[in-house]
């Protein structure tokens, strides 16, 4: 079981980071900052999908 919530959260990281950008990105934002916001929502989803949450 720990497995597959570990692949399935792995897996829903892109829509995370999708939803995210799409919601709070706008044009004045500096690109060079996505790599950096997309590092930090990974490590912010992997936190909130250990058992127990972190």
């Amino acid at each position: 079981m720990k497995k597959l919530q570990k692949e399935m959260s792995e897996s829903m990281l892109p829509v995370v980071q999708m939803a995210y950008i799409e919601a709070s990105w706008d044009a004045c934002c500096v690109k060079d900052l996505k790599p950096f916001i997309n590092k930090c929502i990974y490590v912010c989803w992997m936190m909130v999908v250990q058992n127990p949450q972190m």
